[in-house]
């Protein structure tokens, strides 16, 4: 599968824009993010957590477009079942057992295709580069969607991150 295969090149690597229809898939990308912002995080903190996770999923062959859902007339994005559409949410909230996790994917739902940022958790975890963890982040939980799994790896697929690990990241 051509994903598997993308998302491989993540595990292995050690233009934020919107698409032109919310449902479709544009000609110059691979898939499509619905985007959520539910923790208020502050705009020039969030493109730059985006550019990041632009960067490092172009770096592995992807080309992703991100939707701001709540930007939008309706305050939403529509429902799609296109395995290329993923919903990523900015949350203040987790699950109590995921409290101390960055972020949280879930691969083997339905549709495989909604992920959970803790943005308190990033927050303390890299106050002075938040937004470079922030889009390190998005990588991570949506190459755990393109491989709908759930299994961690090397690189930016680290299950746990040390502060070292934290910092190299932060410059790939």
């Amino acid at each position: 599968m051509r994903y598997t295969n993308m998302a491989a090149g993540m595990m292995l690597m050690g233009g934020v824009a919107a698409a032109s229809g919310i449902n479709e898939l544009p000609a110059d990308a691979d898939l499509v993010v619905h985007f959520y912002n539910t923790a208020g995080v502050g705009a020039i903190m969030l493109w730059s957590a985006k550019h990041q996770a632009t960067t490092l999923l172009a770096n592995a062959g992807i080309k992703a477009r991100f939707v701001d859902c709540l930007a939008r007339p309706e305050g939403k994005c529509a429902d799609s079942t296109d395995p290329r559409v993923f919903i990523l949410s900015i949350v203040v909230k987790v699950p109590d057992r995921l409290h101390g996790s960055l972020g949280y994917a879930l691969p083997y739902t339905e549709l495989g295709n909604q992920a959970f940022l803790n943005f308190p958790r990033i927050d303390k975890t890299a106050p002075l580069n938040t937004q470079h963890l922030l889009g390190t982040v998005i990588a991570h939980e949506l190459a755990h969607l393109l491989f709908r799994s759930a299994a961690h790896g090397s690189g930016i697929m680290k299950e746990k991150w040390t502060a070292l690990a934290r910092t190299a990241l932060a410059h790939l």
